[in-house]
């Protein structure tokens, strides 16, 4: 009888240990969280309507920023278009006239006048992309080391095309070695000029169309 008795007062304290314990966690619990109202005084709330505005005004000012830079561009290469000359780029054949276009999201320089090794009608050089006033882009230049060979035709990589002004081009790299620059003016030139004052006294009409039909090489 004492030995059920024993167990049965050692189980209800037990059971009364629990339960205090229970008891003290839900109360400290309670005493060290803030009221409710408190809370949600402080804690930050998350605003979705915030967090996507900003990704929403990056978003429109990328757009908006590629847009000005293609409506730049495509100002720039139209100011670019046109025909223009070089007396120092082509060496001992002295000027030469070229006419720069855009082709295929680059610039184009086409001869007007050309020379033994690259004749009129052909790309003498074209960059790398669409370079704006100001800018520089990567470029080659359409070569022949053997006037005679017609398939010798090659590029030479590693040019750099400087936009300086819409007048104003300046071409440089290097050619086995050896360094190759010069500069394309778009600028009135006399002996266009000339060239036109002759034809129309003439009688005939003087075009750069003609000039620039290409060379049946063979």
């Amino acid at each position: 009888r004492h030995h059920s008795s024993w167990a049965n007062i050692t189980m209800f304290t037990r059971k009364a240990t629990l339960f205090i314990f229970s008891t003290c966690i839900c109360v400290s619990a309670a005493f060290l969280q803030p009221p409710l109202c408190i809370r949600s005084k402080f804690e930050p709330k998350l605003d979705k309507s915030a967090s996507a505005t900003p990704l929403k005004t990056t978003t429109t000012q990328m757009m908006k920023t590629r847009s000005q830079q293609t409506l730049r561009m495509s100002s720039d290469s139209s100011a670019l278009s046109g025909i223009w000359w070089s007396d120092d780029f082509y060496g001992p054949h002295g000027r030469e006239y070229v006419e720069i276009g855009v082709d295929m999201g680059c610039l184009t320089a086409t001869k007007v006048t050309g020379d033994a090794n690259v004749p009129r009608g052909r790309v003498t050089w074209r960059t790398r992309g669409l370079p704006g006033v100001g800018s520089t882009a990567g470029a080659e230049v359409q070569i022949r080391a053997d006037p005679s060979d017609p398939n010798g035709f090659s590029w030479a990589t590693g040019f750099e095309c400087h936009v300086k002004s819409e007048k104003l081009i300046y071409l440089s790299g290097a050619f086995e070695g050896y360094p190759v620059s010069g500069h394309f003016e778009k600028r009135p030139d006399p002996e266009i000029e000339t060239l036109n004052e002759d034809a129309s006294s003439s009688g005939l009409t003087f075009s750069l169309e003609k000039m620039k039909q290409p060379v049946n090489i063979s």
